[in-house]
This record gives C-alpha cells, structure tokens and sequence, in this order.
C-alpha cells in the first residue's frame, strides 16, 4: 500500500495535460486520477510557462467544436448540399437553366439528407421554391415520356400526350389552315374526333410552342 503512494506522489505529468487543465478541457474521468494540490498550481502557473505551440488558440474555435461534435450529420448534410451546388455550375453559366439540368441531383440529394435539414431550408440554398421543388420532384421520379413536358399524366391528367401535340401542331402549322383562326380549328379538330382537347389548351399549348402569332386584346 505504501508503495502505491509512492509511485503516485512521484508520478510525472506530461504537459499537454498540464495544458488541457489549465484550458479546462480535461474529462472529469482524468481529473479525478490527479492531486488537487497539482491542479491547483498548474492553474495558479503563469501563462507562458509552457509552449503549447498554439494549443491555447483552440479555446476560440470551442464553440465551433463543441457544435459539430453534437451534430455531426447535419454538418455532413450542409457539406452534400454545398457540393451538389457547386457541381451545378460546371458546365454553365446560367444560373436557373444550370439548376434545372441538374434537378435529378439536386432532388436526389435533398432527399437524402432531408431528415437532418428540412426541404424548406434546403432549397433556400439553390434559391427555388417549395413549388419548383416539387415540380422538380414529380418529374424525376415519376417520368413520362409520353408527354411533352416529362409530367406523370396521373398527377398532370389535363395535359397532351406526344401525340396529341404533334396533331395540334400540325394544324396549326398547316397551309391549309392558315387563315383559319385557333378557335374554328379547334372545333374542325373536335367535331373530327382528332383532339378534344378545350379550346383555352389550345390557346395555352400555341402559346407555349409559339407556333403561330395571335394578336393582343386591344381596349375599345
């Protein structure tokens, strides 16, 4: 027994723990293994006794450590975010239509982390809406190829199919056709069977295909 108190009274000190005392980062487990006379006088010890090769600036990033210690998914979530964000701009310089090419990653990733940082954070960083997210969504992971904006026909039921835009565009584009207005098209569509579509899609699909001018409401 003598012996063993000895050895501890005599026990040398390494001075990083001396340190990690002194800037109270030691575990409570170590400090318990330690006299209380030995604690007192490393922390009564004039600051520049030890050279600590800068240790001592690691009390400024406590905060920062402590933070990413307790939370070490949401900083993996932020850094895949970060990442997806900057492989959006590789390949080019508009911003949007960059954002837009790229929809299958940015969902995809979204998605992954989104039980750590909710959806409408996340999109905060690629500057879209929840709207557009969602859109965006939809399109990735229900495709449809039969439909000229790669919308599900089972979420988007009012929209044409392939088909029935390239009838639509024929008539349209036609010569045949041409002093005919949209709407005396559209009933010669309907009553032949060959789109039933209403007449505001018709109005709706030319606008959006620009295949013929129509001339603005002009105020009486």
């Amino acid at each position: 027994m003598l012996t063993t108190v000895i050895q501890v009274m005599r026990r040398s000190y390494h001075s990083q723990l001396k340190i990690a005392v002194r800037l109270g980062k030691c575990p409570p487990s170590v400090i318990r293994q330690i006299p209380k006379s030995n604690i007192s006088k490393w922390r009564q010890e004039q600051d520049d006794k030890y050279f600590d090769g800068g240790l001592t600036d690691l009390d400024k990033y406590t905060h920062l450590l402590e933070t990413i210690w307790a939370q070490p998914k949401a900083f993996y979530a932020y850094g895949r975010l970060v990442q997806t964000f900057l492989n959006c701009f590789e390949s080019s310089t508009s911003f949007f239509n960059s954002l837009r090419n790229s929809k299958q990653e940015i969902v995809r990733t979204i998605e992954r982390i989104k039980h750590t940082i909710p959806i409408k954070k996340a999109v905060k960083l690629f500057r879209i809406s929840i709207h557009t997210y969602y859109e965006w969504k939809s399109q990735v992971e229900l495709p449809c190829p039969d439909s000229v904006f790669k919308l599900c026909k089972s979420l988007k039921p009012s929209q044409l199919t392939l088909s029935e835009v390239s009838k639509m565009e024929k008539l349209l584009t036609i010569s045949t056709f041409s002093h005919w207005s949209i709407a005396s098209i559209h009933h010669y569509a309907k009553r032949n069977k060959i789109i039933t579509a209403s007449l505001n899609t018709w109005y709706k699909y030319n606008r959006l295909m620009k295949w013929r001018r129509t001339k603005g409401r002009q105020k009486k």
